[in-house]
């Protein structure tokens, strides 16, 4: 017990100074002026020793910490002037040919026998130069071209849509897969993917498969994730 309680002694002895300088570190700090109390410190240890060597940094440049200096500049441009009618800036359309070499954008049209709509599914055909295979067709999802932003996009759909509005109780694909219907939407992709559309429609009813074609986008080209497509 004796040599415990003077071990002990010995470790208050040896960090005892380390502990009084520390005190008095931090009451210098708060005593200092204000650009010096909160000034960085650097602090470097010993090996030998733990007491420590305390460096005051010089008064903060009032000049580096005003508004102006710390304010970076924006590359927004001016406010628009008609927020109804706004100025687009024209970016130079990349020719199809050009983003894709040797390629055309084509369509496939396809009758929707239920309703009679004409559906045309783009595609991209690849030129070729082999004699007995002249072309190579691709998938295309890279949308209308040449769209001005204040018309918007064409809304492909909206004619598909208000065929149906007030007639279901729902309005999602499933709905409409399960009740044993193939919408133009399923149509579409059947005609993209190279499928039948009772095989899209039979893989959507069971939970397989999703298109997403939500109504509120009339905009949108339908397009099916599943993992047989």
């Amino acid at each position: 017990a004796d040599r415990s309680a003077g071990d002990a002694k010995d470790c208050y002895c040896q960090f005892k100074p380390t502990m009084l300088f520390r005190s008095l570190a931090v009451a210098t700090a708060l005593c200092a002026p204000a650009s010096l109390a909160f000034a960085p410190i650097s602090i470097h240890n010993t090996a030998v020793s733990s007491l420590s060597t305390l460096r005051v940094a010089t008064p903060i440049n009032e000049e580096l910490v005003t508004k102006e200096a710390n304010t970076k500049p924006t590359l927004r441009t001016k406010p628009t002037v008609d927020p109804f009618n706004p100025e687009f800036s024209r970016i130079a359309s990349v020719p199809y040919n050009e983003a894709f070499p040797n390629s055309t954008k084509e369509y496939k049209v396809v009758k929707h026998e239920p309703t009679g709509h004409e559906l045309r599914i783009p595609f991209r055909r690849v030129h070729l130069e082999d004699p007995g295979q002249p072309f190579l067709d691709l998938y295309d999802t890279s949308g209308p071209r040449d769209v001005d932003p204040k018309d918007g996009l064409p809304k492909v759909r909206a004619e598909w849509v208000a065929a149906r509005e007030g007639k279901h109780e729902r309005y999602t694909q499933m709905h409409f897969a399960r009740k044993g219907m193939i919408t133009e939407e399923m149509a579409f992709v059947a005609a993209r993917e190279g499928v039948a559309p009772e095989f899209v429609r039979d893989e959507v009813a069971r939970g397989r498969a999703i298109i997403t074609s939500n109504k509120n986008h009339l905009e949108l080209e339908p397009q099916i994730i599943g993992r047989m497509f």
